[in-house]
């Protein structure tokens, strides 16, 4: 070892413990855990010595120390202490303690002793009964884990994740409920935070796998039925859609209930996440372990490496000093009174004064007015922070009940916003299916004609947007696909929404292609289209036969904003041909929208019917950029 443990940074711990328990073999606990833990060992390539019986244990414990270096942390020194202290009703349970030194310092990019010491895994908790995991825990609301649910949350994508067969997942309504149970439980020693699933409304997988420190922090990552059956049982408040909440380390009775909330953009700061190791590992080093941990403790103090390190007079090596608060100045000591003069004693002849010594009481003097009027400076300045402080905690209660009322109203909102997306769902089937029995209907009452079209009851879509796109273009010679860009629709097709989209674009160049013909029908026939045949609004508002779509995902215009605006006016410029316009480009304001959340998929059209041309398919793809989205 070559740094001195005096040497570790101030904003990293010298010194963490942490425990739990899990479970092992009935008939040998202890024996089947060492085992297993020995093998762990030598595949880490962990140093470690022969484990022998735990001192001072009530039950049978085994001990042993093990040594490795991290790259983070440098020479890393341990003592781990497993032992029965089960009860009878459950003769398989391990309780399990850990303390831990490094020499350069614990912090959050180090590798957890707990995982190194193959202590995070399925089974392995802490005491309160927080999974103890080396990745993000998966918080569902089904009975049966399926990859369609994985998809939701992004396990498969997070980085060090283990495969999906061993990710620990929370499914039942008994599994939130002991979560919330342990979340209260003052037993608890590790920080819990619980976020909605990665993606564009929450945090990213790489900061998610960052912040799961096993033994210290925990990440519970819930889907959105979880996260509205946990909003059940949760106290105070639910967790804020697309943000978080984190529960600290319960070390006192009083911490249990205790959070922060993350909103949203809270997530989307950098950095949002590395306070949060600092706060569980504070919490570690301001109390002393207890169970197997305070064995633990013990038996690394006698370790000769951490002897030798340690100053005199002190029981354990330093560790970062907790960010207490600040302490009131005591008030200076008044000066002593001067001791009397000793009768004055003629001096010999030829002995003077010691040189300089006024001098230097003077100096000395001097020194101690300087100091005086320092502490007194800082005293006026601590009583100032403390009331800012108390201030400021004053205005925090007065605010308590607006942001309650916030996280209650983004919860209603998110519940709502649901039910629009499950109504709007039903409007488009019906709309639909009225659409396909009027055109049937029509078709029946048609003379010469002995049957519906093929293009409107089919329901087989391709499996790509390009192919979509090129069966459009053959079915479908009143729509003019000839110079729109296939490749934005490309980035459309790994959407978990693609499917539905697809179907959605179907419908909506089968409306387009029977408004077409409907419309050419009237003025290759000499009258004049009726209001009905205006425009594609209003054709669908008139429920003409072959109408598959809602009138309500149509806008025949952009915004006044997007009109004018240059740079937006000119991302909904597309290529036409040169007898539709001399430019041979066209606004298209048009567009039909397959969806309202983000990438809210766009299809941007020109009508130029009237002038016995064709409908232009401008673009198919994300939505352009406008004052909303940018």
């Amino acid at each position: 070892m070559t740094a001195p443990a005096a040497a570790v940074r101030a904003d990293r711990f010298a010194r963490l413990w942490m425990r739990g328990e899990l479970h092992s073999s009935p008939t040998d606990p202890v024996g089947a855990v060492v085992t297993h833990l020995t093998e762990e060992f030598d595949a880490a390539d962990v140093t470690f010595r022969p484990w022998k019986p735990a001192k001072g244990a009530a039950d049978r414990s085994m001990a042993t120390t093990a040594s490795w270096r991290d790259p983070d942390a440098g020479l890393v020194v341990a003592a781990l202490v497993v032992g029965e202290r089960a009860g009878p009703d459950e003769p398989d349970r391990v309780e399990w303690g850990c303390s831990a030194y490094a020499d350069h310092g614990w912090s959050g990019a180090a590798d957890s002793p707990a995982a190194t010491l193959a202590l995070a895994g399925a089974g392995v908790r802490d005491p309160s009964g927080v999974p103890v995991f080396a990745g993000p825990v998966i918080a569902a609301d089904a009975p049966n884990w399926t990859e369609l649910e994985t998809s939701e949350i992004g396990a498969s994508e997070m980085p060090g994740s283990p495969p999906l067969g061993r990710l620990i997942v929370m499914a039942t309504a008994d599994d939130h409920e002991r979560l919330t149970r342990a979340l209260a439980d003052p037993a608890r020693t590790t920080g819990v935070l619980i976020t909605a699933a990665p993606g564009p409304a929450g945090p990213t997988p790489d900061e998610l796998a960052a912040t799961v420190w096993p033994g210290l922090c925990t990440v519970v990552v819930a889907s959105a039925r979880a996260r509205k059956s946990l909003a059940r049982r949760l106290p105070q408040r639910p967790v804020p859609v697309g943000g978080a909440r984190w529960f600290a380390p319960a070390t006192r009775a009083g911490d249990a209930a205790r959070d922060v909330v993350f909103s949203k953009a809270a997530l989307r700061r950098p950095g949002w996440s590395e306070p949060l190791f600092a706060n569980c590992a504070t919490a570690c080093v301001r109390h002393a372990p207890t169970g197997p941990a305070a064995e633990a403790a013990a038996l690394l103090d006698e370790h000769p490496l951490l002897r030798r390190l340690a100053a005199p007079g002190d029981a354990a090596v330093p560790a970062r000093p907790p960010a207490l608060p600040v302490p009131r100045l005591p008030e200076p000591d008044p000066p002593k009174p001067a001791p009397p003069k000793p009768p004055a004693v003629p001096e010999p002849s030829g002995q003077a004064e010691p040189a300089g010594a006024k001098a230097e009481l003077a100096r000395l003097r001097e020194a101690h007015q300087r100091l005086c009027e320092q502490h007194r400076q800082l005293r006026d300045k601590h009583q100032r922070t403390c009331t800012q402080v108390t201030s400021l905690d004053e205005q925090l209660q007065q605010t308590r009940p607006q942001l309650n009322l916030l996280a209650d109203l983004t919860a209603e909102n998110d519940t709502l916003l649901a039910e629009n997306q499950r109504l709007s769902a039903e409007r488009d089937t019906a709309v639909r299916e009225r659409g396909i029995l009027a055109h049937r209907l029509a078709a029946l009452t048609r003379a010469g004609q002995a049957g519906p079209d093929a293009a409107v009851v089919t329901d087989t879509v391709p499996g790509s947007m390009r192919e979509l796109l090129a069966q459009a273009a053959d079915q479908y010679p009143l729509l003019d696909f000839t110079r729109l860009d296939p490749d934005p629709s490309d980035r459309l097709d790994h959407h978990p929404k693609a499917d539905g989209w697809r179907r959605k674009l179907a419908d909506a160049f089968t409306s387009l292609h029977h408004y077409a013909t409907a419309k050419r029908r009237c003025l290759d026939n000499g009258r004049p289209p009726g209001p009905d045949l205006a425009t594609f609004y209003a054709f669908l508002t008139s429920g003409h036969p072959g109408a598959l779509i809602s009138a309500h995902i149509i806008a025949m215009s952009e915004s006044d904003m997007s009109e004018r605006n240059h740079r937006y006016r000119q991302a909904r410029t597309f290529p036409v041909d040169p007898s539709t316009d001399p430019s041979g480009r066209a606004f298209m304001g048009a567009h039909i929208k397959l969806d309202t959340l983000a990438p809210a998929p766009r299809v941007h059209f020109l009508d130029v019917l009237a002038d016995r041309a064709k409908i232009h398919i401008g673009y198919v793809g994300e939505h352009l950029p406008s004052a909303r989205t940018n």
